[in-house]
């Protein structure tokens, strides 16, 4: 199919699935908030100059400007292509496209299900009894500030404070003694935390890694793929996702991650109030305890989709997007034989950007930007702005 738009955060994300390349053409083209106005692409950084922020007094803000850039942008796709069909990355970006065209979205799970697999209050209570979950209780902002200033937390307890939704690190403070030497972190923890809030309080874990478990869920199916290990580089700083740290874990760690895959990925298949189809992920932790613990669950693929895409391309097999369409429009799916093809290989991780005296961004690694692995997705993290790249060099 060549009418059918991906809607989401990064260019790269989709780039490994666009009619233009090698191997599938399952998309036209992309609406997203980072990318270079290229090869298909309409980006909201490229196209306005704006860029978006993280931080909790943007997040209203951030909603409006998108939801008015994307409900645009489809306005003009679909004036130019009355076919034309929309895969939203979640729900949220979901809610951006156009009232009108909510029935040209593929690829979506009844919105019941996410509002119960995004809340991470849901998520502890339901999966209680089926997976290792970590040690928590419920808090309002107004006695978590109240025991950091005290001291109570992290002395004489290390805790992670977050809120019932939030990703890719929003929402989530690690109130630890090693963070909270740093005083810009601590200050910049009690401004954002609400007092009026209720809050999920964690044991903090001392881990050797983090993963995302990303499952494959239809009707007569459910797939386990290779987990992917967050790598970071200081306080929620992020350097990358690679699949090689996993299989260097203590074998019995891998055992229960899979196990853990299974439980999660059939519950969600079969329970009557969920029914999910398509991808889905649970984040878990490893810690140096030798236990391995389930944090939370996220009714989509995860944010290191861009590392799974090409992982499925370089093992000569189609796009992740593709199998979800067909987990769920296709009454059976026989994924078995393609998937055992697949081989975990790769890094992805940010190359800095600087500019010119013009003021013009110029990435440190620019002969390679255009070459397969580079993203032109350009991300600002703090005030470092950053190309995604993939080095397909792991061998497992």
């Amino acid at each position: 199919m060549k009418n059918i738009y991906y809607v989401g955060h990064k260019q790269s994300d989709c780039e490994a699935s666009f009619h233009n390349q090698t191997m599938d053409g399952y998309f036209a083209g992309s609406i997203t908030r980072h990318g270079n106005n290229k090869r298909g692409n309409i980006a909201h950084n490229a196209s306005t100059g704006i860029q978006m922020s993280k931080a909790p007094k943007y997040t209203e803000r951030n909603s409006k400007v998108l939801t008015q850039f994307i409900n645009e942008k489809c306005r003009i796709i679909m004036a130019k292509d009355p076919d034309a069909w929309f895969y939203p990355y979640d729900p949220v970006f979901g809610s951006f496209i156009p009232q009108e065209l909510q029935d040209r979205v593929v690829c979506r799970n009844d919105l019941s299900v996410y509002k119960i697999l995004d809340s991470k209050f849901k998520f502890r209570e339901i999966f209680k009894d089926l997976l290792p979950i970590i040690p928590h209780e419920y808090m309002s902002g107004k006695d978590i500030i109240k025991k950091i200033k005290s001291g109570e937390f992290p002395n004489k307890r290390e805790v992670v404070v977050q809120l019932e939704y939030g990703s890719a690190g929003y929402g989530t403070y690690v109130v630890n003694k090693r963070y909270f030497a740093d005083k810009t972190i601590k200050e910049a923890t009690l401004a954002e935390l609400d007092p009026k809030t209720t809050y999920l309080v964690s044991k903090h874990i001392d881990s050797i890694g983090e993963a995302g478990i990303h499952i494959l869920v239809s009707n007569n199916e459910v797939h386990v793929l290779p987990p992917s290990i967050v790598l970071y580089k200081g306080h929620h700083k992020l350097a990358g996702v690679a699949f090689e740290p996993f299989f260097k874990l203590p074998k019995e760690m891998q055992e229960k991650t899979y196990e853990a895959g299974r439980i999660f990925g059939e519950f969600v298949q079969n329970h009557p109030e969920l029914k999910m189809r398509g991808w889905v992920h649970i984040e878990m932790i490893y810690g140096k305890d030798g236990n391995c613990y389930a944090i939370e669950a996220n009714p989509r693929i995860g944010g290191d989709i861009g590392l799974y895409n090409r992982m499925f391309r370089q093992s000569g097999l189609r796009s992740a997007f593709e199998y979800a369409h067909d987990a769920f429009y296709n009454e059976t799916t026989d994924f078995t034989k393609s998937l055992e093809r697949l081989v975990p290989k790769g890094l992805w991780r940010h190359a800095n950007i600087e500019t010119d005296k013009d003021g013009n961004i110029q990435s440190l690694e620019a002969e390679h930007i255009g070459q397969e692995g580079f993203d032109m997705a350009i991300i600002r993290e703090e005030e470092i702005y950053v190309h995604s790249v993939y080095e397909p060099t792991t061998n497992i």
